[in-house]
Protein backbone atom coordinates (compact mmCIF):
# COMPACT_ATOMS: atom_id res chain seq x y z
CA UNK A 1 0.00 0.00 0.00
CA UNK A 2 1.48 3.14 -0.70
CA UNK A 3 0.53 6.60 1.23
CA UNK A 4 -0.81 9.74 0.04
CA UNK A 5 2.09 12.07 1.24
CA UNK A 6 0.21 15.49 -0.34
CA UNK A 7 0.20 18.55 1.17
CA UNK A 8 -1.37 20.84 -0.75
CA UNK A 9 -2.13 23.23 2.61
CA UNK A 10 1.52 24.15 2.59
CA UNK A 11 1.47 25.29 -1.14
CA UNK A 12 -1.26 27.25 0.25
CA UNK A 13 0.62 28.90 3.43
CA UNK A 14 3.08 29.98 1.17
CA UNK A 15 1.12 31.69 -1.15
CA UNK A 16 -0.56 33.28 1.58
CA UNK A 17 2.92 34.17 2.51
CA UNK A 18 3.63 35.76 -0.70
CA UNK A 19 0.65 37.41 -1.66
CA UNK A 20 -0.16 38.89 2.09
CA UNK A 21 2.25 38.44 4.90
CA UNK A 22 5.53 39.14 2.95
CA UNK A 23 4.04 42.41 1.56
CA UNK A 24 2.60 43.37 4.87
CA UNK A 25 6.17 42.43 6.47
CA UNK A 26 8.10 44.88 4.23
CA UNK A 27 5.27 47.53 4.51
CA UNK A 28 5.66 47.70 7.92
CA UNK A 29 9.35 48.02 7.35
CA UNK A 30 10.46 50.30 4.41
CA UNK A 31 8.68 52.43 2.05
CA UNK A 32 7.20 50.17 -0.40
CA UNK A 33 6.03 51.81 -3.29
CA UNK A 34 5.44 48.41 -5.97
CA UNK A 35 5.19 44.33 -5.14
CA UNK A 36 4.15 42.31 -7.75
CA UNK A 37 5.05 38.06 -7.66
CA UNK A 38 4.82 35.83 -11.03
CA UNK A 39 5.00 32.34 -11.38
CA UNK A 40 7.14 31.34 -14.94
CA UNK A 41 7.12 27.88 -13.84
CA UNK A 42 6.17 25.56 -11.19
CA UNK A 43 9.14 25.64 -8.99
CA UNK A 44 10.03 29.21 -9.18
CA UNK A 45 8.34 32.23 -8.59
CA UNK A 46 10.42 35.51 -9.77
CA UNK A 47 8.82 38.56 -6.82
CA UNK A 48 9.65 42.25 -7.61
CA UNK A 49 9.93 44.40 -4.72
CA UNK A 50 9.87 48.54 -5.19
CA UNK A 51 10.99 51.09 -2.75
CA UNK A 52 10.32 54.69 -2.47
CA UNK A 53 13.94 56.49 -2.24
CA UNK A 54 15.22 59.62 -2.43
CA UNK A 55 13.40 61.07 -5.39
CA UNK A 56 13.25 57.73 -7.11
CA UNK A 57 12.04 54.40 -6.58
CA UNK A 58 14.67 51.43 -5.70
CA UNK A 59 13.37 48.22 -8.04
CA UNK A 60 15.00 44.96 -6.74
CA UNK A 61 13.95 41.49 -8.87
CA UNK A 62 14.46 38.30 -7.32
CA UNK A 63 14.01 36.12 -10.83
CA UNK A 64 13.94 32.64 -9.09
CA UNK A 65 12.66 32.37 -5.40
CA UNK A 66 11.71 28.41 -5.02
CA UNK A 67 7.91 27.35 -4.29
CA UNK A 68 6.61 24.01 -2.93
CA UNK A 69 5.10 21.45 -4.86
CA UNK A 70 2.29 19.85 -4.24
CA UNK A 71 4.04 17.73 -1.34
CA UNK A 72 5.71 20.80 0.48
CA UNK A 73 8.71 20.09 -1.00
CA UNK A 74 10.83 22.43 -1.87
CA UNK A 75 14.12 22.03 -4.76
CA UNK A 76 16.90 24.71 -3.89
CA UNK A 77 20.26 23.91 -6.10
CA UNK A 78 19.37 20.09 -6.43
CA UNK A 79 18.66 19.38 -2.94
CA UNK A 80 15.09 18.72 -1.37
CA UNK A 81 14.01 21.30 1.43
CA UNK A 82 10.54 20.82 3.86
CA UNK A 83 10.06 23.76 6.09
CA UNK A 84 7.83 21.60 9.01
CA UNK A 85 4.07 23.19 9.51
CA UNK A 86 3.58 24.31 13.23
CA UNK A 87 -0.10 24.02 14.31
CA UNK A 88 -1.89 27.17 15.55
CA UNK A 89 -3.76 24.47 18.48
CA UNK A 90 -2.80 22.08 20.40
CA UNK A 91 -6.35 20.55 19.02
CA UNK A 92 -5.44 19.68 15.87
CA UNK A 93 -8.93 19.89 13.99
CA UNK A 94 -9.07 23.45 15.20
CA UNK A 95 -5.89 24.27 14.47
CA UNK A 96 -4.82 26.05 11.36
CA UNK A 97 -2.04 24.52 9.37
CA UNK A 98 0.22 27.34 8.26
CA UNK A 99 3.80 26.79 7.76
CA UNK A 100 5.05 29.83 5.94
CA UNK A 101 3.19 32.75 7.47
CA UNK A 102 3.09 32.07 11.42
CA UNK A 103 6.55 31.12 11.47
CA UNK A 104 7.91 34.10 9.46
CA UNK A 105 5.27 36.44 11.56
CA UNK A 106 6.59 35.06 14.96
CA UNK A 107 10.25 35.67 13.54
CA UNK A 108 9.76 39.19 12.61
CA UNK A 109 7.96 39.57 16.03
CA UNK A 110 11.06 38.95 17.75
CA UNK A 111 13.73 41.03 15.82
Amino acid sequence: MTACTSAPWHRASFQRFLLRSLPDLLTQRVPLAGYEVEHPSEERCRVTVSVTGRGEDLIVTFDSVPTPDEYGVFLIEGERFVVVPQATDADLEAAERRAWELQLKVDAAKK
